[in-house]
Protein backbone atom coordinates (compact mmCIF):
# COMPACT_ATOMS: atom_id res chain seq x y z
CA UNK A 1 0.00 0.00 0.00
CA UNK A 2 2.60 2.51 1.08
CA UNK A 3 4.42 1.60 -2.22
CA UNK A 4 1.38 2.73 -4.39
CA UNK A 5 0.83 5.49 -2.43
CA UNK A 6 4.20 6.84 -2.86
CA UNK A 7 4.22 6.27 -6.58
CA UNK A 8 1.03 8.20 -6.89
CA UNK A 9 2.58 10.75 -4.65
CA UNK A 10 5.57 10.54 -7.02
CA UNK A 11 3.53 11.45 -9.89
CA UNK A 12 1.89 14.15 -8.92
CA UNK A 13 4.40 15.66 -6.67
CA UNK A 14 7.44 14.04 -7.67
CA UNK A 15 10.72 13.19 -4.75
CA UNK A 16 13.93 14.63 -4.84
CA UNK A 17 16.63 14.17 -1.94
CA UNK A 18 20.76 15.11 -2.69
CA UNK A 19 22.70 11.88 -3.19
CA UNK A 20 23.00 9.38 -0.37
CA UNK A 21 20.74 11.47 2.10
CA UNK A 22 17.57 10.26 4.07
CA UNK A 23 13.82 10.85 3.28
CA UNK A 24 11.93 12.27 5.72
CA UNK A 25 8.01 11.68 5.48
CA UNK A 26 5.73 13.80 5.56
CA UNK A 27 3.16 13.58 8.77
CA UNK A 28 -0.22 11.88 7.73
CA UNK A 29 -2.70 14.80 6.68
CA UNK A 30 -5.96 15.88 8.67
CA UNK A 31 -8.79 15.67 7.23
CA UNK A 32 -9.79 18.13 4.41
CA UNK A 33 -11.24 21.84 6.12
CA UNK A 34 -14.14 24.05 5.58
CA UNK A 35 -16.16 21.54 3.59
CA UNK A 36 -19.29 22.96 2.35
CA UNK A 37 -21.97 21.54 -0.73
CA UNK A 38 -23.87 23.79 -2.46
CA UNK A 39 -26.50 22.85 -5.33
CA UNK A 40 -25.96 24.69 -8.68
CA UNK A 41 -28.54 23.40 -10.80
CA UNK A 42 -31.22 21.02 -10.87
CA UNK A 43 -29.70 17.57 -11.14
CA UNK A 44 -25.66 19.17 -9.77
CA UNK A 45 -23.95 19.82 -6.73
CA UNK A 46 -21.01 21.85 -6.09
CA UNK A 47 -18.38 20.87 -3.45
CA UNK A 48 -15.76 23.05 -2.07
CA UNK A 49 -12.88 22.47 0.45
CA UNK A 50 -9.49 23.74 1.54
CA UNK A 51 -5.96 21.47 2.51
CA UNK A 52 -5.98 19.68 6.04
CA UNK A 53 -5.13 21.89 8.76
CA UNK A 54 -1.77 19.74 9.64
CA UNK A 55 0.53 17.35 7.32
CA UNK A 56 -1.04 19.11 3.94
CA UNK A 57 2.61 19.42 2.95
CA UNK A 58 2.42 15.19 1.77
CA UNK A 59 -0.83 15.68 0.19
CA UNK A 60 -1.04 14.42 -3.46
CA UNK A 61 -4.38 15.08 -4.27
CA UNK A 62 -8.06 14.38 -3.12
CA UNK A 63 -10.43 11.33 -3.26
CA UNK A 64 -14.02 12.75 -3.37
CA UNK A 65 -17.26 10.66 -3.36
CA UNK A 66 -20.88 11.53 -4.05
CA UNK A 67 -23.21 8.59 -2.90
CA UNK A 68 -27.04 8.61 -2.19
CA UNK A 69 -28.32 8.08 1.07
CA UNK A 70 -30.97 5.80 -0.02
CA UNK A 71 -29.71 3.04 -2.48
CA UNK A 72 -30.45 3.43 -6.08
CA UNK A 73 -31.71 6.76 -5.38
CA UNK A 74 -29.19 8.46 -7.88
CA UNK A 75 -25.87 8.44 -9.37
CA UNK A 76 -22.70 7.76 -7.45
CA UNK A 77 -19.56 9.63 -8.43
CA UNK A 78 -15.84 8.66 -6.97
CA UNK A 79 -13.48 10.69 -8.29
CA UNK A 80 -9.62 11.60 -7.71
CA UNK A 81 -8.16 15.28 -8.45
CA UNK A 82 -4.80 16.63 -8.08
CA UNK A 83 -4.15 18.69 -5.08
CA UNK A 84 -3.79 21.93 -6.37
CA UNK A 85 -7.99 21.20 -6.78
CA UNK A 86 -10.31 22.58 -4.40
CA UNK A 87 -13.70 21.72 -5.74
CA UNK A 88 -15.50 19.76 -7.80
CA UNK A 89 -18.93 19.49 -9.47
CA UNK A 90 -20.81 16.43 -8.81
CA UNK A 91 -23.76 15.15 -11.02
CA UNK A 92 -26.58 13.85 -8.76
CA UNK A 93 -30.72 13.59 -8.82
CA UNK A 94 -33.19 16.40 -8.26
CA UNK A 95 -34.41 15.67 -4.90
CA UNK A 96 -32.38 13.00 -3.84
CA UNK A 97 -30.01 13.09 -0.92
CA UNK A 98 -26.32 13.33 -0.98
CA UNK A 99 -23.44 12.12 1.49
CA UNK A 100 -20.22 14.14 -0.20
CA UNK A 101 -16.93 12.63 1.60
CA UNK A 102 -13.43 14.55 0.84
CA UNK A 103 -9.91 12.76 1.67
CA UNK A 104 -6.58 13.99 1.19
CA UNK A 105 -4.04 11.74 -0.42
CA UNK A 106 -0.90 10.86 1.06
CA UNK A 107 2.02 8.58 1.00
CA UNK A 108 1.39 8.28 4.49
CA UNK A 109 -2.27 6.57 3.62
CA UNK A 110 -6.06 8.54 3.43
CA UNK A 111 -6.81 11.19 6.13
CA UNK A 112 -9.88 11.44 7.69
CA UNK A 113 -13.06 12.18 5.43
CA UNK A 114 -14.95 15.52 5.61
CA UNK A 115 -18.19 14.22 5.14
CA UNK A 116 -21.07 16.96 4.28
CA UNK A 117 -25.05 15.86 3.48
CA UNK A 118 -27.62 17.63 1.12
CA UNK A 119 -30.61 17.38 -0.24
CA UNK A 120 -31.18 18.45 -3.77
CA UNK A 121 -34.01 20.65 -4.08
CA UNK A 122 -36.92 19.96 -7.20
CA UNK A 123 -37.21 21.95 -9.22
CA UNK A 124 -39.78 24.80 -9.55
CA UNK A 125 -43.04 23.52 -11.92
CA UNK A 126 -45.58 25.39 -12.99
CA UNK A 127 -48.54 25.67 -10.55
CA UNK A 128 -51.85 23.23 -11.17
CA UNK A 129 -54.73 24.87 -12.80
CA UNK A 130 -56.82 27.12 -10.16
CA UNK A 131 -59.65 25.10 -8.58
CA UNK A 132 -63.81 25.77 -8.48
CA UNK A 133 -63.92 27.96 -11.46
CA UNK A 134 -67.36 29.39 -11.09
CA UNK A 135 -68.87 31.83 -14.04
CA UNK A 136 -72.12 33.31 -13.21
CA UNK A 137 -74.10 36.59 -15.32
CA UNK A 138 -76.79 36.64 -12.85
CA UNK A 139 -77.13 40.05 -11.91
CA UNK A 140 -74.78 41.40 -13.94
CA UNK A 141 -75.10 43.93 -16.69
CA UNK A 142 -75.58 43.20 -19.87
CA UNK A 143 -72.17 42.05 -21.55
CA UNK A 144 -70.33 40.65 -18.52
CA UNK A 145 -69.38 37.43 -16.12
CA UNK A 146 -68.65 37.04 -12.79
CA UNK A 147 -65.89 35.02 -12.51
CA UNK A 148 -64.63 33.16 -8.93
CA UNK A 149 -62.21 30.46 -8.12
CA UNK A 150 -59.81 29.38 -5.72
CA UNK A 151 -56.38 28.51 -5.58
CA UNK A 152 -54.44 25.54 -7.35
CA UNK A 153 -54.36 22.51 -5.09
CA UNK A 154 -50.59 22.48 -5.88
CA UNK A 155 -48.29 25.59 -6.35
CA UNK A 156 -45.51 23.33 -8.71
CA UNK A 157 -42.68 24.22 -5.35
CA UNK A 158 -43.13 28.13 -5.89
CA UNK A 159 -45.42 30.69 -4.45
CA UNK A 160 -48.33 32.01 -6.40
CA UNK A 161 -47.65 35.38 -8.69
CA UNK A 162 -50.90 36.29 -10.22
CA UNK A 163 -54.16 35.14 -12.22
CA UNK A 164 -54.50 35.43 -15.57
CA UNK A 165 -58.35 35.81 -16.92
CA UNK A 166 -59.35 35.57 -20.85
CA UNK A 167 -62.73 34.85 -22.39
CA UNK A 168 -62.38 34.01 -26.03
CA UNK A 169 -65.33 33.25 -28.74
CA UNK A 170 -65.23 31.99 -32.33
CA UNK A 171 -65.52 34.42 -34.67
CA UNK A 172 -65.09 37.46 -31.55
CA UNK A 173 -61.86 39.34 -30.37
CA UNK A 174 -60.50 37.96 -26.89
CA UNK A 175 -61.94 39.53 -23.90
CA UNK A 176 -58.88 40.23 -21.66
CA UNK A 177 -56.42 38.73 -20.75
CA UNK A 178 -56.74 40.47 -17.46
CA UNK A 179 -54.38 40.06 -14.91
CA UNK A 180 -54.69 39.87 -11.20
CA UNK A 181 -52.32 39.71 -8.24
CA UNK A 182 -52.17 36.78 -6.21
CA UNK A 183 -54.65 36.96 -3.51
CA UNK A 184 -57.35 37.87 -6.21
CA UNK A 185 -59.83 34.97 -6.43
CA UNK A 186 -62.47 36.57 -8.83
CA UNK A 187 -63.07 39.62 -11.41
CA UNK A 188 -65.50 40.89 -13.96
CA UNK A 189 -65.05 40.37 -17.50
CA UNK A 190 -67.25 43.18 -19.52
CA UNK A 191 -67.22 43.09 -23.10
CA UNK A 192 -68.27 39.98 -24.04
CA UNK A 193 -70.87 40.17 -26.97
CA UNK A 194 -74.40 39.05 -26.16
CA UNK A 195 -75.51 35.97 -27.19
CA UNK A 196 -72.09 34.56 -27.97
CA UNK A 197 -70.64 31.55 -26.37
CA UNK A 198 -67.07 32.14 -24.66
CA UNK A 199 -64.44 29.79 -23.13
CA UNK A 200 -63.28 31.67 -20.33
CA UNK A 201 -59.89 30.64 -19.15
CA UNK A 202 -57.86 31.04 -15.53
CA UNK A 203 -54.62 30.19 -15.31
CA UNK A 204 -52.26 30.50 -12.28
CA UNK A 205 -48.62 31.80 -12.51
CA UNK A 206 -45.11 31.45 -10.57
CA UNK A 207 -41.46 32.17 -10.94
CA UNK A 208 -42.17 28.86 -12.98
CA UNK A 209 -43.96 29.74 -15.63
CA UNK A 210 -48.00 29.70 -15.87
CA UNK A 211 -50.07 26.63 -15.33
CA UNK A 212 -52.71 24.76 -16.70
CA UNK A 213 -56.06 26.80 -17.31
CA UNK A 214 -59.33 25.99 -15.82
CA UNK A 215 -62.03 26.29 -18.48
CA UNK A 216 -65.94 27.12 -18.25
CA UNK A 217 -68.23 28.25 -20.90
CA UNK A 218 -70.90 31.22 -20.69
CA UNK A 219 -73.15 32.99 -22.94
CA UNK A 220 -73.79 36.05 -22.36
CA UNK A 221 -77.30 37.34 -22.35
CA UNK A 222 -79.29 38.79 -24.40
CA UNK A 223 -80.40 42.42 -23.37
CA UNK A 224 -84.16 42.50 -21.57
CA UNK A 225 -86.24 44.38 -24.04
CA UNK A 226 -87.00 47.39 -22.45
CA UNK A 227 -90.93 46.97 -21.27
CA UNK A 228 -92.98 48.96 -23.56
CA UNK A 229 -96.70 47.59 -21.55
CA UNK A 230 -99.61 46.07 -22.78
CA UNK A 231 -102.28 47.69 -24.37
CA UNK A 232 -104.25 50.39 -23.18
CA UNK A 233 -108.13 51.42 -23.28
CA UNK A 234 -108.95 54.98 -22.77
CA UNK A 235 -110.97 57.86 -23.85
CA UNK A 236 -109.55 60.30 -26.58
CA UNK A 237 -110.95 63.58 -25.33
CA UNK A 238 -109.75 65.35 -28.22
CA UNK A 239 -112.76 63.07 -30.10
CA UNK A 240 -114.52 61.66 -27.29
CA UNK A 241 -114.46 57.99 -28.58
CA UNK A 242 -112.93 55.04 -27.07
CA UNK A 243 -109.45 54.54 -28.47
CA UNK A 244 -106.87 51.22 -28.62
CA UNK A 245 -103.42 52.05 -27.21
CA UNK A 246 -100.68 49.76 -28.78
CA UNK A 247 -97.33 50.79 -27.09
CA UNK A 248 -94.29 50.57 -29.13
CA UNK A 249 -91.79 52.14 -32.04
CA UNK A 250 -95.40 53.20 -33.30
CA UNK A 251 -97.66 53.92 -30.39
CA UNK A 252 -100.52 53.09 -32.61
CA UNK A 253 -103.78 54.73 -31.49
CA UNK A 254 -107.29 52.91 -33.27
CA UNK A 255 -110.65 54.02 -32.85
CA UNK A 256 -112.61 51.09 -31.08
CA UNK A 257 -116.06 52.69 -31.99
CA UNK A 258 -118.62 55.51 -33.22
CA UNK A 259 -119.94 56.15 -30.34
CA UNK A 260 -118.79 59.17 -28.14
CA UNK A 261 -118.51 59.40 -24.49
CA UNK A 262 -118.00 61.62 -21.46
CA UNK A 263 -114.79 61.84 -20.38
CA UNK A 264 -116.47 60.93 -17.14
CA UNK A 265 -117.55 57.29 -17.80
CA UNK A 266 -116.61 54.38 -15.97
CA UNK A 267 -114.59 51.90 -18.20
CA UNK A 268 -114.11 48.47 -16.76
CA UNK A 269 -111.88 46.01 -18.47
CA UNK A 270 -111.57 41.99 -18.33
CA UNK A 271 -109.39 39.80 -20.80
CA UNK A 272 -110.15 41.77 -24.44
CA UNK A 273 -113.45 42.76 -23.70
CA UNK A 274 -114.19 46.20 -22.65
CA UNK A 275 -117.63 47.89 -21.08
CA UNK A 276 -118.12 51.80 -20.44
CA UNK A 277 -120.71 53.01 -18.22
CA UNK A 278 -122.01 56.27 -19.53
CA UNK A 279 -124.57 58.04 -17.35
CA UNK A 280 -124.99 60.81 -19.98
CA UNK A 281 -126.05 58.12 -22.05
CA UNK A 282 -128.14 56.25 -20.19
CA UNK A 283 -126.52 53.17 -21.41
CA UNK A 284 -123.69 50.67 -21.06
CA UNK A 285 -121.29 49.70 -24.24
CA UNK A 286 -119.92 46.72 -24.36
CA UNK A 287 -117.20 45.65 -26.76
CA UNK A 288 -115.70 42.23 -27.50
CA UNK A 289 -112.32 42.91 -29.08
CA UNK A 290 -111.52 39.82 -30.16
CA UNK A 291 -114.89 38.93 -31.70
CA UNK A 292 -115.30 42.77 -33.05
CA UNK A 293 -118.79 42.86 -31.54
CA UNK A 294 -120.43 45.67 -29.89
CA UNK A 295 -123.44 45.72 -27.86
CA UNK A 296 -125.74 48.24 -26.01
CA UNK A 297 -127.15 47.95 -22.88
CA UNK A 298 -129.68 50.85 -21.56
CA UNK A 299 -129.86 51.51 -17.66
CA UNK A 300 -132.07 53.64 -15.66
CA UNK A 301 -131.69 57.06 -14.18
CA UNK A 302 -130.18 55.85 -10.41
CA UNK A 303 -127.39 54.82 -8.83
CA UNK A 304 -124.76 52.80 -11.81
CA UNK A 305 -122.23 50.60 -11.56
CA UNK A 306 -121.01 47.92 -14.06
CA UNK A 307 -119.00 45.05 -13.54
CA UNK A 308 -117.37 42.66 -16.41
CA UNK A 309 -117.19 39.08 -15.79
CA UNK A 310 -114.40 36.82 -18.01
CA UNK A 311 -116.95 35.58 -20.45
CA UNK A 312 -118.51 38.61 -21.14
CA UNK A 313 -121.26 38.86 -18.75
CA UNK A 314 -121.97 41.83 -17.70
CA UNK A 315 -123.45 43.14 -13.84
CA UNK A 316 -125.22 46.18 -13.59
CA UNK A 317 -125.91 48.28 -10.15
CA UNK A 318 -129.26 50.02 -11.91
CA UNK A 319 -131.13 51.64 -9.12
CA UNK A 320 -131.98 49.44 -6.40
CA UNK A 321 -131.51 46.48 -9.13
CA UNK A 322 -128.81 44.12 -9.67
CA UNK A 323 -128.87 43.06 -13.47
CA UNK A 324 -127.04 40.27 -14.50
CA UNK A 325 -126.72 40.50 -18.56
CA UNK A 326 -125.15 37.57 -20.44
CA UNK A 327 -124.05 37.79 -23.56
CA UNK A 328 -126.44 35.31 -25.25
CA UNK A 329 -129.79 34.54 -23.65
CA UNK A 330 -131.79 36.21 -21.21
CA UNK A 331 -131.24 38.72 -18.78
CA UNK A 332 -132.16 38.06 -14.88
CA UNK A 333 -132.86 40.35 -12.00
CA UNK A 334 -130.71 38.97 -8.95
CA UNK A 335 -131.19 41.70 -6.75
CA UNK A 336 -134.33 44.42 -5.98
CA UNK A 337 -132.80 46.09 -2.76
CA UNK A 338 -129.63 47.48 -3.65
CA UNK A 339 -129.24 50.64 -2.30
CA UNK A 340 -126.44 52.95 -3.28
CA UNK A 341 -124.54 49.65 -4.35
CA UNK A 342 -120.67 49.10 -6.28
CA UNK A 343 -120.47 45.79 -8.33
CA UNK A 344 -117.64 43.44 -8.81
CA UNK A 345 -117.22 39.92 -10.00
CA UNK A 346 -114.57 37.31 -9.90
CA UNK A 347 -113.06 35.02 -11.63
CA UNK A 348 -115.65 32.43 -11.55
CA UNK A 349 -118.65 34.56 -11.85
CA UNK A 350 -119.73 35.20 -8.50
CA UNK A 351 -121.02 39.00 -8.24
CA UNK A 352 -120.64 40.86 -4.88
CA UNK A 353 -122.17 43.73 -4.22
CA UNK A 354 -121.53 46.47 -1.50
CA UNK A 355 -124.58 48.65 -0.84
CA UNK A 356 -125.93 50.64 2.40
CA UNK A 357 -126.31 48.40 5.27
CA UNK A 358 -128.69 49.00 8.63
CA UNK A 359 -126.94 51.96 9.62
CA UNK A 360 -125.10 54.24 8.08
CA UNK A 361 -121.70 53.55 9.68
CA UNK A 362 -121.44 50.04 8.00
CA UNK A 363 -122.06 48.40 4.16
CA UNK A 364 -123.44 45.02 3.73
CA UNK A 365 -121.74 42.67 1.24
CA UNK A 366 -123.94 40.59 -0.98
CA UNK A 367 -122.64 37.42 -3.05
CA UNK A 368 -124.36 36.30 -5.50
CA UNK A 369 -122.82 32.71 -6.53
CA UNK A 370 -122.34 31.98 -10.26
CA UNK A 371 -124.22 28.48 -9.84
CA UNK A 372 -127.39 30.16 -9.21
CA UNK A 373 -127.57 29.35 -5.48
CA UNK A 374 -128.87 31.68 -2.63
CA UNK A 375 -127.21 35.07 -2.17
CA UNK A 376 -125.45 35.66 1.28
CA UNK A 377 -125.47 38.77 2.90
CA UNK A 378 -122.40 40.01 5.56
CA UNK A 379 -122.17 43.34 7.48
CA UNK A 380 -118.92 44.47 6.92
CA UNK A 381 -118.07 46.47 10.57
CA UNK A 382 -116.31 49.68 10.01
CA UNK A 383 -117.38 50.73 6.72
CA UNK A 384 -118.13 54.15 7.54
CA UNK A 385 -117.38 56.54 4.33
CA UNK A 386 -116.75 54.05 1.95
CA UNK A 387 -116.13 56.36 -1.19
CA UNK A 388 -114.95 53.70 -3.84
CA UNK A 389 -114.87 49.81 -4.32
CA UNK A 390 -112.82 47.92 -6.93
CA UNK A 391 -112.67 43.89 -7.28
CA UNK A 392 -110.11 41.43 -8.33
CA UNK A 393 -110.40 38.35 -10.02
CA UNK A 394 -109.57 35.97 -7.68
CA UNK A 395 -112.24 38.25 -5.14
CA UNK A 396 -109.49 40.40 -3.44
CA UNK A 397 -111.54 43.58 -2.41
CA UNK A 398 -110.18 47.47 -1.96
CA UNK A 399 -112.00 49.55 -0.13
CA UNK A 400 -111.26 54.00 -0.50
CA UNK A 401 -112.48 55.55 2.46
CA UNK A 402 -112.49 59.33 3.11
CA UNK A 403 -111.34 60.02 6.77
CA UNK A 404 -112.76 61.36 9.68
CA UNK A 405 -112.64 65.37 10.71
CA UNK A 406 -111.33 67.59 8.55
CA UNK A 407 -108.44 66.03 6.78
CA UNK A 408 -110.48 64.62 3.95
CA UNK A 409 -107.59 62.08 3.36
CA UNK A 410 -108.41 59.01 1.95
CA UNK A 411 -107.82 55.56 3.58
CA UNK A 412 -107.16 52.42 2.00
CA UNK A 413 -108.61 48.98 3.56
CA UNK A 414 -107.98 45.55 1.54
CA UNK A 415 -110.23 42.72 2.13
CA UNK A 416 -108.83 39.14 0.88
CA UNK A 417 -111.56 37.13 -0.27
CA UNK A 418 -114.99 36.29 1.12
CA UNK A 419 -112.84 38.21 4.39
CA UNK A 420 -115.26 40.54 6.69
CA UNK A 421 -112.24 42.25 8.43
CA UNK A 422 -109.58 44.38 6.12
CA UNK A 423 -105.71 44.68 6.17
CA UNK A 424 -105.27 48.78 5.97
CA UNK A 425 -102.57 50.25 3.49
CA UNK A 426 -100.25 51.95 5.41
CA UNK A 427 -100.74 55.21 5.76
CA UNK A 428 -98.07 57.71 5.07
CA UNK A 429 -98.74 61.78 5.05
CA UNK A 430 -101.77 63.86 4.34
CA UNK A 431 -101.84 64.46 0.78
CA UNK A 432 -104.26 64.75 -1.85
CA UNK A 433 -103.47 61.09 -4.04
CA UNK A 434 -105.21 59.03 -6.78
CA UNK A 435 -105.13 55.25 -6.60
CA UNK A 436 -105.29 52.42 -8.56
CA UNK A 437 -106.01 48.76 -7.92
CA UNK A 438 -104.61 46.05 -9.81
CA UNK A 439 -105.60 41.95 -11.01
CA UNK A 440 -103.28 40.48 -9.04
CA UNK A 441 -104.58 42.49 -6.06
CA UNK A 442 -101.60 45.12 -6.16
CA UNK A 443 -102.06 48.77 -4.63
CA UNK A 444 -100.28 51.40 -5.94
CA UNK A 445 -101.18 54.54 -4.71
CA UNK A 446 -100.02 58.56 -6.03
CA UNK A 447 -99.68 61.23 -3.42
CA UNK A 448 -98.65 65.01 -3.47
CA UNK A 449 -95.76 65.67 -0.96
CA UNK A 450 -98.15 67.95 1.52
CA UNK A 451 -101.93 69.01 1.84
CA UNK A 452 -103.37 72.15 3.94
CA UNK A 453 -107.00 70.61 4.61
CA UNK A 454 -107.34 73.85 6.47
CA UNK A 455 -105.57 77.20 5.42
CA UNK A 456 -103.33 78.26 8.49
CA UNK A 457 -99.67 79.90 7.92
CA UNK A 458 -97.65 76.92 9.60
CA UNK A 459 -98.88 75.03 6.38
CA UNK A 460 -96.92 75.14 3.05
CA UNK A 461 -99.12 72.63 0.46
CA UNK A 462 -96.16 70.97 -1.97
CA UNK A 463 -98.76 69.46 -4.76
CA UNK A 464 -95.53 68.48 -6.63
CA UNK A 465 -95.88 64.31 -7.21
CA UNK A 466 -92.08 62.42 -7.37
CA UNK A 467 -92.76 58.99 -6.74
CA UNK A 468 -95.88 56.05 -6.42
CA UNK A 469 -96.68 53.95 -3.55
CA UNK A 470 -96.80 50.30 -4.26
CA UNK A 471 -98.60 47.66 -1.75
CA UNK A 472 -98.26 44.71 -2.99
CA UNK A 473 -100.07 41.76 -2.70
CA UNK A 474 -99.32 39.10 0.12
CA UNK A 475 -97.01 41.76 1.58
CA UNK A 476 -97.69 44.32 4.72
CA UNK A 477 -94.96 47.31 3.62
CA UNK A 478 -95.14 49.71 1.17
CA UNK A 479 -92.48 50.17 -1.86
CA UNK A 480 -91.48 53.91 -2.87
CA UNK A 481 -91.19 53.91 -6.78
CA UNK A 482 -89.47 56.39 -8.06
CA UNK A 483 -91.47 58.96 -11.38
CA UNK A 484 -90.04 61.68 -12.78
CA UNK A 485 -91.54 64.27 -14.90
CA UNK A 486 -94.61 64.27 -12.86
CA UNK A 487 -96.55 67.62 -13.74
CA UNK A 488 -98.36 66.54 -10.09
CA UNK A 489 -100.83 64.25 -9.24
CA UNK A 490 -102.77 62.62 -12.55
CA UNK A 491 -105.57 59.47 -12.42
CA UNK A 492 -103.07 56.61 -13.71
CA UNK A 493 -103.51 52.58 -14.31
CA UNK A 494 -100.99 49.71 -14.13
CA UNK A 495 -100.97 46.92 -16.27
CA UNK A 496 -100.03 43.01 -15.76
CA UNK A 497 -96.56 43.60 -16.20
CA UNK A 498 -96.18 46.30 -13.65
CA UNK A 499 -96.42 49.15 -16.28
CA UNK A 500 -97.27 52.36 -15.14
CA UNK A 501 -99.25 54.62 -17.58
CA UNK A 502 -100.17 58.33 -16.12
CA UNK A 503 -102.87 60.55 -18.06
CA UNK A 504 -101.50 63.90 -18.33
CA UNK A 505 -102.50 67.05 -19.89
CA UNK A 506 -99.52 66.35 -23.02
CA UNK A 507 -100.10 63.03 -23.09
CA UNK A 508 -99.49 59.55 -21.43
CA UNK A 509 -96.74 58.80 -19.90
CA UNK A 510 -95.08 55.38 -19.05
CA UNK A 511 -93.00 54.11 -17.01
CA UNK A 512 -90.81 50.71 -16.12
CA UNK A 513 -91.70 48.49 -13.15
CA UNK A 514 -89.06 50.44 -11.00
CA UNK A 515 -89.91 54.02 -12.57
CA UNK A 516 -87.76 56.85 -12.91
CA UNK A 517 -87.52 58.54 -16.28
CA UNK A 518 -91.02 57.63 -18.36
CA UNK A 519 -89.47 55.30 -21.22
CA UNK A 520 -92.37 56.36 -23.82
CA UNK A 521 -95.07 59.39 -23.94
CA UNK A 522 -97.88 58.94 -26.02
CA UNK A 523 -99.45 62.57 -27.59
CA UNK A 524 -102.43 63.80 -26.92
CA UNK A 525 -105.26 63.82 -23.54
CA UNK A 526 -106.91 60.90 -22.81
CA UNK A 527 -109.65 60.00 -19.95
CA UNK A 528 -110.48 56.55 -17.97
CA UNK A 529 -107.20 55.30 -18.81
CA UNK A 530 -107.51 50.78 -18.33
CA UNK A 531 -104.85 48.53 -19.43
CA UNK A 532 -106.29 45.46 -21.40
CA UNK A 533 -105.98 42.09 -19.81
CA UNK A 534 -107.98 40.19 -16.42
CA UNK A 535 -108.60 43.61 -14.85
CA UNK A 536 -110.12 44.45 -11.63
CA UNK A 537 -113.70 46.45 -12.05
Amino acid sequence: MSAVLFAVFVMFVGVTAPAGAAVRWPAKPSAPAALTVTQTGPATLQAKWQAPASGSAGVFGYLVTAVPTKQGAGPSTVRVVPRVLRSLTLAAKAGAQYRIQVLALSFRGLSQPATATVTLTAPATPPAAPTKLTVSTDGQPTGSAKIGWSAPATTGGSPITGYRVVAKAAGQPDVGPVDLPATATGTVLTGLVPGVQYTVSVTASSSAGAGAAATATVTAPEPEPEPTGLPLVAIDTATDRLVKIVPGAQQEITPLSDTTFAEDAQIVVNGDRVAVLDDAADAVTVLDLTAGTTRTIATGTGDLDVALGVDGTVFLVDGSKLRRIPVTGTETVLATDIVGGEVGVDAAGTATVFSDGASDTQLRRSDFPANGGPRVVRPLPDSQYIEDITETADGTIMFQRIANGASGSRLYQRYAPNAVTYQAVPFVRYAYDSATFTAGGDFYRMQTQSRCSVPVPSCVEDLSVKDVQLFAAGTTTLQTIPLNDLPGLVPFTVDADGVLSAATADGLLRYAPDGGDPIATVPGSFAGVQALGVAAN
